[in-house]
């Protein structure tokens, strides 16, 4: 939040983050040319980390905040989008099922964030309700980082 004690800190490693994301963005789309298989799920990866800079950018309470905070959800749609588009890439079942799994715990993760805008919550959720923002980075960015070993382990072999 804007004037927060920690708001440069945040500032500094949502930017990190972002760059980040963006390499491994550009990673992904380099191993799709490569082996051939589609190059959509770099988009989608490439989609969080530019949303990610923008949320950095305009802290709360600017109204932008919220749109690119909106924006995030088509990033985190990159494991699905890696299960779909490369079902059928050789060497990389492990992948898809562990992509399913992940986006499994971000869709999880993603209805608890949202359950106060629809129920009622006690005092305990909300008490702890920055563990669950955090159980939706853990998801996303563990799926993120499993991936970026799991290719970058094949893409030794494919050499």
């Amino acid at each position: 939040m804007q004037g927060s004690p920690v708001a440069t800190p945040f500032t500094i490693a949502f930017l990190l983050t972002a760059g980040l994301l963006l390499l491994f963005a550009a990673g992904l789309y380099t191993y799709a040319t490569h082996t051939g298989a589609s190059t959509l799920p770099a988009y989608f990866v490439a989609a969080f980390g530019l949303a990610l800079t923008g949320l950095a950018l305009f802290p709360s309470p600017n109204p932008w905040h919220n749109r690119f905070g909106l924006s995030l959800t088509v990033g985190y749609l990159s494991p699905a989008v890696v299960a779909i588009a490369w079902r059928r890439a050789a060497g990389l079942a492990d992948l898809v099922r562990i992509s399913w799994v992940a986006f499994g715990l971000v869709v999880a993760a993603i209805a608890l964030n949202l359950l106060p805008a629809f129920l009622p919550v006690g005092a305990a959720y909300q008490e702890h309700y920055g563990l669950v923002q955090r159980a939706l980075w853990v998801a996303f960015l563990g799926w993120c980082s499993w991936t970026s070993v799991v290719l970058y382990r094949r893409s030794g072999s494919l050499a």
